[in-house]
């Protein structure tokens, strides 16, 4: 079953993690197990998580499910794509890219692309300045 979102969807916070100190430390594994036992994310819901945020950065620990397609409108700023878990194939304007688990990509163009999940995936996308202050 084919299932097309917008990200704003998936967003979803389980509390603040808004730091500015020098070192951070985050159990990405923990978060991973909070969504697989979320009700929301077993009713084949998309689910997104902040993991960390500051001024300058943000990191969402996103899962989806096969089939599913996010879309992202053009955002400023550089973005980074990180497979934890599954496959995936990232499109924007004529390029596509297909990432697997380990596979970390970095879009440096400020233009709109989508996400599909070829098979239930987790990843992380970490967000820069200008892309955390376009938006919030």
């Amino acid at each position: 079953m084919e299932q097309m979102i917008t990200e704003a969807t998936i967003q979803q916070t389980l509390g603040d993690r808004v730091s500015d100190t020098p070192l951070h430390k985050i159990d990405i594994t923990s978060f991973l197990e909070k969504i697989k036992k979320d009700k929301s994310w077993k009713e084949n819901d998309p689910k997104g998580v902040t993991v960390f945020k500051s001024d300058n950065m943000r990191i969402i620990l996103y899962g989806i499910r096969k089939g599913t397609e996010v879309i992202k409108q053009k955002k400023d700023g550089k973005i980074t794509i990180q497979v934890l878990e599954g496959r995936m194939q990232f499109n924007s304007g004529d390029q596509s890219v297909k990432l697997r688990k380990g596979q970390m990509l970095i879009v440096n163009e400020s233009a709109a692309y989508s996400i599909v999940a070829k098979r239930k995936t987790f990843f992380l996308k970490t967000f820069t300045k200008a892309a955390v202050e376009s938006i919030t």
